[in-house]
């Protein structure tokens, strides 16, 4: 087996040259993100060490509300805007890339109105019927800010569309490195929580700020001019699907986030904050791992979204195994390496109070390894017009991840969100390697390539 996975490493790291182009933009990503991830590791180890698991958890109640929020309510403009502006890019045709992209940004900035205000009436209403959050509603609603300027899917897809993924890298590590020196102040000086919190909500804004910069200066290399006067009226017209697809796969992704930030509520609510905090801090040392599939997918969507549009199948199904053979293998390193170092590490970066969060760990690293295919498997149908399908998996495998923790967080604390995660992944990660193979025989899912528009002699 060893020779055999050995030899196929072999054959991808010798492949075509798009093979090597999406290695190289991975590797990419991953370099700038596994230093951000490094540095935003220490950061929060240091705010751990600074706060301590009461603190600490109350900042990671203001931080999962407010995201739990953002992934609920989100246009996730970026996917749509691929799928669709990929054919237009491919024929030319800027003026309708143009409305395209205006139309994803106005989405974006109402959305992001709409999240804070539900935000903020939900902290109100749960507050008031309940008095669960205590003391911190008014913390909670400040932090809520930030949802105001999360609106960055659109730049995110112009940045990804035009294969940028050197600023994306460099944007999250300067990030990262910024949040922490800040953090290593607050420890120098015995700041506290506010602090902590205006230095989190700070980097989000800064993130997303940044994002809108690089994606406007980005914009030419896209051949698109004059954003803010294209026309979006008729924009259905245009492209009929837009509406079904960026639909589906909103809601999609919508139930894809409660399980990966609502987690983290429910675990309070069903225990205490101390709980959720060491839940959480176990959560984010595995997306340390995990953030290889976000940054597979951040690459191979917009590919294969352009392989599809010239109606080349025999890309689509070539990218997506490589994609499986490097995260599977990935994911599976990942677990044997955090098996034995799950407490050693716990207690050199968060500190002995967080000892406990070990064995949460080793099941959610054994969580990221069974998830991590996946990731290219639901890329790979949603570009290839299967959405509905990837619809039924995540909703299927949704119910059956808080039936699970509402079962055995009660009853285990912490380890049942865990294990939910689990079951999930797996459950997840084969029914889209079934309905792949089913979609790779479609005759729909790859149509015949259009003709590309010519320049003008």
């Amino acid at each position: 087996m060893t020779r055999r996975l050995s030899s196929k490493l072999r054959s991808i790291l010798s492949g075509d040259a798009g093979h090597r182009r999406n290695l190289a933009d991975i590797g990419t990503l991953l370099g700038g993100d596994f230093l951000g991830a490094l540095l935003a590791l220490a950061a929060f180890a240091l705010t751990a060490r600074a706060l301590g698991p009461a603190d600490y958890g109350v900042l990671v109640l203001a931080q999962a509300y407010t995201r739990g929020i953002a992934r609920l309510i989100s246009g996730r403009s970026w996917q749509a805007i691929i799928r669709y502006g990929a054919l237009a890019h491919a024929e030319r045709r800027a003026d309708e890339l143009g409305a395209l992209l205006k139309f994803g940004l106005l989405l974006d900035l109402a959305v992001a109105a709409i999240a804070w205000i539900v935000a903020v009436a939900g902290v109100l209403a749960v507050d008031a019927w309940t008095g669960w959050i205590g003391g911190h509603a008014g913390f909670v609603i400040a932090y809520c800010t930030v949802l105001l300027v999360n609106a960055s899917g659109t730049p995110a897809a112009v940045l990804r569309l035009s294969g940028r993924f050197r600023l994306i890298a460099l944007g999250n590590a300067v990030n990262s490195l910024t949040g922490l020196g800040l953090s290593a102040i607050g420890v120098a000086l015995g700041f506290g929580l506010t602090y902590f919190a205006i230095v989190w909500a700070g980097l989000q804004v800064l993130a997303a700020l940044t994002t809108w910069v690089l994606a406007f200066v980005d914009l030419r290399a896209l051949g698109v001019q004059g954003l803010w006067s294209a026309p979006v009226r008729g924009i259905r017209r245009r492209f009929p699907d837009l509406w079904s697809y960026a639909g589906t796969t909103n809601l999609s992704a919508t139930l894809r986030s409660t399980m990966v930030e609502f987690d983290t509520l429910l675990v309070a609510v069903l225990t205490d904050a101390g709980a959720a905090g060491l839940y959480q801090i176990a959560r984010r040392m595995a997306r340390f791992v995990h953030m290889a599939g976000a940054n597979a997918q951040t690459v191979l969507y917009p590919d294969i979204a352009r392989a599809r549009a010239r109606g080349d199948r025999a890309t689509i199904v070539a990218r997506v195994k490589t994609s499986e053979v490097l995260l599977a293998g990935l994911g599976i390193s990942a677990f044997l390496v955090f098996l034995p170092l799950a407490g050693p590490l716990l207690q050199w970066t968060a500190g002995p109070a967080f000892m406990a969060a070990a064995p949460l760990l080793q099941v959610q690293m054994a969580a990221v390894a069974a998830a991590l295919t996946g990731i290219a498997l639901r890329s790979a149908l949603n570009a290839m017009g299967h959405q509905r399908q990837v619809l039924r998996i995540t909703a299927t495998t949704t119910a059956l991840f808080f039936a699970i923790v509402l079962l055995l967080v009660p009853q285990i604390g912490p380890m049942g969100a865990n294990l939910a995660h689990l079951v999930s992944a797996l459950l997840t990660t084969a029914a889209l390697a079934l309905a792949f193979r089913k979609a790779r025989r479609d005759p729909a899912a790859v149509p015949a390539a259009p003709a590309v528009a010519q320049d003008p002699d």
